[in-house]
């Protein structure tokens, strides 16, 4: 099991569309860019970003391995992470296992001797919304 969950931190790709914001433009956004990359190399952004101790950091990441997309607000900027291959989907307790073998993975390359910092933060998980099917209109031709 070890082996197939190495081979899978390295195939998981995720998109990742990134949006600056800033409040003091008319109407607020001023540069969107989009980008491929690793989960690895995204679990280490966030945990440079966030910490390594973050409890948030784990809902963001099992819920984009389940559910296959999340929004992760910050001040200045929002990160909307999709899955790129819908055959990544997994279930919630592998998707744990994963993710706990990416941070290790992670922190053993980094070098963290302190805790986590002591900034506020404020970041939303929700569920994805379901649309579902509207009634047919027919229109007169």
């Amino acid at each position: 099991m070890r082996h197939k969950l190495s081979n899978e931190i390295q195939d998981v790709i995720v998109r990742c569309s990134t949006t600056l914001v800033d409040h003091h433009l008319e109407f607020g956004i001023y540069h969107s860019e989009v980008e491929d990359v690793a989960l690895s190399s995204k679990v280490e952004e966030y945990i440079q970003r966030l910490g390594p101790y973050n409890h948030n950091l784990v809902s963001i990441f099992v819920h984009l391995l389940v559910f296959g997309k999340v929004i992760v607000q910050f001040r200045n900027q929002s990160h909307r992470l999709q899955l790129k291959a819908a055959s990544d989907l997994m279930t919630r307790t592998k998707a744990t296992v994963l993710f706990d073998r990416i941070r290790e993975d992670v922190m053993g390359k980094m070098n963290f001797s302190e805790g986590p910092g002591g900034v506020t933060q404020r970041i939303v998980v929700e569920e994805p919304t379901v649309i579902l099917p509207t009634k047919k209109i027919k229109f007169f031709t």
